[in-house]
């Protein structure tokens, strides 16, 4: 856990830029379902959740899966969902998202799952 409150510390995901320019191009708002995959500790689910109807915050590690947690739980946020899961693992199930965001996260895939994990349709 340690490991992931220094990943916070020093890594700014700049989330209000990205909520910025998505609202911008306006494919995000109020009412909107997003899934984030590769979410790490949520910083830019977290940021979304404050406009959003509903946020999916999607990671591979538990860790930055339980900082997430932590930090919903300090926050009383109650639209964030954290799934264990991967580009490759995640199901979606529910109303269908509006947005699909990703940062920072793919260059973990080699050449060829990166090629399947964006085609495929979760």
């Amino acid at each position: 856990m340690q490991h992931a409150r220094r990943y916070d510390a020093k890594m700014d995901a700049q989330a209000a830029e990205e909520i910025c320019l998505l609202q911008d191009a306006g494919v995000l708002g109020p009412g909107c379902s997003v899934v984030d995959i590769g979410a790490g500790s949520g910083q830019f689910a977290l940021a979304a959740a404050q406009i959003c109807k509903r946020v999916v915050a999607v990671d591979v590690s538990p860790v930055m899966l339980a900082r997430l947690a932590e930090k919903v739980d300090r926050r009383a946020v109650s639209n964030v969902e954290a799934i264990g899961a991967g580009f490759l693992s995640y199901r979606h199930a529910g109303e269908p998202a509006d947005l699909v965001y990703s940062r920072r996260a793919l260059h973990h895939l080699p050449d060829f799952w990166k090629a399947i994990a964006l085609c495929r349709k979760p």
